[in-house]
């Protein structure tokens, strides 16, 4: 018989969303631009073939393993290089508020276009602030 693995589930709302963001850009710094690869692709992780594990890659995909996603899992074929919505719908463990995944797509899809991190976080903040979504409601 096959063993069923179950993951805990991880919940993020806005708050812890922005918090995480904000330690990840501590980081690397404000000014750092992530850097697509040969193909044009952004990846939540990258395999690290010195430790044989999963890490974090963009912006997200690093908040994510922070928040408490296994990294294995967001090395699945169908997350690796996806938006945080597909993310979310593909990862049952994965909990989060509306407005927190308006957050962190807003944060994507700033970074994927070339923006600095400062300037990704920057203007998602603006946007949430404007936001009067109920941050209580998980997805």
């Amino acid at each position: 018989m096959k063993e069923i693995v179950r993951h805990p589930n991880v919940y993020i709302e806005y708050d812890r969303a922005l918090s995480l963001v904000n330690d990840e850009i501590a980081k690397e710094g404000p000014q750092y631009t992530y850097t697509r690869d040969q193909s044009g692709a952004c990846w939540n992780v990258e395999y690290d073939e010195s430790t044989g594990e999963w890490v974090g890659s963009c912006l997200v995909g690093r908040v994510l393993i922070a928040a408490g996603v296994d990294p294995e899992r967001l090395g699945y074929e169908s997350v690796r290089d996806a938006d945080v919505q597909q993310v979310r719908s593909e990862l049952a463990e994965l909990k989060m508020t509306e407005k927190a995944m308006d957050f962190l797509a807003h944060v994507q899809g700033s970074q994927d276009i070339g923006r600095t991190w400062g300037e990704a976080v920057t203007g998602a903040v603006e946007l949430a602030f404007y936001d009067n979504q109920d941050d209580s409601l998980y997805l």
